[in-house]
């Protein structure tokens, strides 16, 4: 949303009010069923420009990509601009008139098309996207934590880029990720990365293609179809294998649950503290009721 003034203009034109104006407009052009990406302007700086051969003055006051949330349309309403214009004055010397003059946009209706079927259709990114993926190592031991990092980058909604769906495995346990993000708004176009850090931990020897683990599915606009990322390392695993029934999760050294699956919980520890408590509790009750026996039969 830019202000222009031709280089023409016979008047003066100056802002008026528009920090209070700038909260109405922009409460009034965001759309509720879109996701804002504000490039958040501060300077209103003027920037000359050429439109079909004839020069204005561009003073750019918000500017913001939307993603569509619904396959409802866009709709931005017509909005106005008051600015105080200044008249020359009729004679040298004299005193220059000013008068407030408004200024309004025309509504703009924006179509959404609805994205082909798919059963994630709903729930899949759409965009431009590759993924770029490191790992701490491609060969490890049984047991030995390995970091693994899933970075997705390229255009498109970045903030709302949603983890891999990592299937549930007896082979490998895979802990919930850590997100960081990077998020950059430049003339219209919103871009960055965002990337989830697993910790992995084999169960047993192998050969893990992670390909089987961390899948990606998105909308590519580009081609105008549904796209997969996959992953392209294999994790080598060699060395002795845990006991069948362990797990990495609570076999942790230092772990509160260490050994927790070889205790017998039929065996139940007998407490000393606990059974004298409760002896001497039975002996006071026996004797209030002793004392009040006695009061009563006297």
């Amino acid at each position: 949303m830019s202000f222009f003034v031709a280089e023409s203009y016979p008047f003066e034109l100056s802002f008026y009010e528009l920090e209070q104006q700038l909260q109405q407009l922009l409460k009034t052009v965001r759309p509720a069923n879109c996701w804002e990406e504000n490039e958040g302007i501060t300077d209103l700086s003027r920037h000359l420009i050429t439109i079909n051969g004839k020069k204005y003055a561009e003073y750019r006051i918000y500017q913001a990509t939307f993603f569509p949330l619904t396959q409802q349309s866009i709709e931005i309403p017509s909005v106005q601009l008051k600015m105080q214009q200044i008249r020359p004055a009729a004679k040298p010397g004299g005193e220059r008139g000013k008068e407030i003059v408004t200024y309004a946009t025309r509504p703009l209706s924006i179509h959404v098309k609805p994205l082909p079927p798919h059963p994630l259709r709903d729930q899949v990114a759409v965009g431009q996207f590759r993924l770029i993926e490191t790992i701490l190592r491609k060969n490890a031991a049984v047991g030995q934590s390995v970091n693994y990092n899933f970075r997705l980058t390229g255009e498109g909604n970045i903030a709302s880029l949603a983890a891999p769906v990592v299937p549930d495995s007896t082979t490998l346990d895979i802990f919930p990720p850590s997100e960081k993000q990077v998020i950059n708004r430049s003339g219209g176009v919103v871009s960055g990365y965002k990337t989830f850090s697993y910790a992995l931990i084999p169960r047993q020897n192998g050969t893990f293609r992670l390909a089987s683990y961390f899948q990606w599915i998105y909308f590519n606009l580009r081609q105008e179809r549904y796209d997969t990322l996959h992953s392209a390392i294999t994790l080598q695993v060699g060395g002795t294998a845990l006991p069948e029934g362990d797990t990495v999760r609570v076999s942790l050294p230092g772990s509160i649950y260490t050994g927790i699956e070889r205790i017998d919980s039929s065996k139940q520890p007998f407490d000393w503290q606990q059974m004298l408590r409760s002896v001497v509790n039975i002996l006071l009750v026996s004797m209030i009721l002793g004392m009040m026996y006695l009061f009563w039969r006297k």
